[in-house]
C-alpha cells in the first residue's frame, strides 16, 4: 500500500482523472479525427468543384472561343488588327462619354 500524499497514492485516489489526464484527455485524437473527417473532407468537396466545374466550364468557353475566331470571315489574332482596334474602341468609349456628359448637362 502506498504511504498517504505520495505519488502513487494521489495516482490510485485520481482514478479515471489519472488515466484521461496522462493521456492528455484524448484531445490529440479527437482533434485527428476532425481535421481527418471535416477539414480534408471539405478540402475534397472544394478540389472536386475546382477541377471538373469551374475549369470544366472554362474549358467550353475557351472551346466556344476558339470555335468562334476559326468560323469568323473577319483576320483574328494578328497583331496588326489590334492596332486598329484598340485605338477605336478606346474612341469609341470617349465619344460615348462626351455624349453621356453632354446629355446630362442638357437635362439640367
Amino acid at each position: 500500500m502506498a504511504q498517504a500524499g505520495s505519488a502513487e497514492a494521489v495516482r490510485q485516489r485520481a482514478g479515471a482523472l489519472d488515466f484521461l489526464a496522462r493521456r492528455r484527455y484524448f484531445l490529440d485524437a479527437i482533434y485527428g479525427v476532425l481535421y481527418r473527417v471535416f477539414l480534408l473532407g471539405f478540402s475534397r468537396i472544394v478540389g472536386f468543384i475546382d477541377r471538373y466545374l469551374v475549369d470544366g466550364c472554362l474549358n467550353v468557353a475557351s472551346a466556344w472561343t476558339l470555335r468562334a475566331g476559326t468560323a469568323s470571315p473577319h483576320p483574328v489574332g494578328q497583331a496588326q488588327d489590334y492596332v486598329y482596334g484598340v485605338p477605336s474602341a478606346c474612341s469609341a468609349r470617349g465619344v460615348g462619354a462626351v455624349v453621356a456628359v453632354a446629355v446630362t448637362a442638357h437635362a439640367h
